[in-house]
């Protein structure tokens, strides 16, 4: 996770029961999945098939809209609310942490979940 996620998750997280373990379980089998689907590129087994997950997998991850931004819809990585253009790792997460919103926080990461497993779903 990136730096700025994680030092907020530490600072505000922790009093609010905020805990991301399932998310990174399912980022784990996404990483997994991405990993086979890499190998099949490598063998070039199926390009049509693999182009067509890899789209499918990347919309996976729009959702309805980052809070005060809903023109952003990934919900992985977004430039920064409160840090100009870096982009930052889970946005709407972070967003909720940074402005006390800690509702958004906890809802999220179980969105968060949902997408990610759908995603390596549809890598597999």
């Amino acid at each position: 996770m990136a730096g700025s996620l994680q030092e907020s998750i530490s600072r505000h997280g922790r009093k609010q029961q905020l805990s991301l373990a399932r998310l990174r379980t399912a980022v784990s089998s996404l990483a997994a999945a991405a990993q086979k689907a890499d190998d099949h590129v490598r063998r070039r087994l199926d390009a049509t098939q693999i182009n067509d997950r890899l789209i499918f997998a990347e919309r996976m991850l729009l959702g309805p809209g980052l809070p005060m931004r809903t023109y952003y819809k990934h919900v992985v990585q977004a430039p920064g609310l409160f840090s100009g253009r870096p982009a930052v790792s889970l946005p709407g997460v972070l967003h909720g942490l940074k402005s006390s919103d800690y509702k958004l926080a906890r809802t999220l990461p179980s969105l968060l979940l949902l997408m990610c497993t759908g995603c390596a779903l549809t890598l597999a």
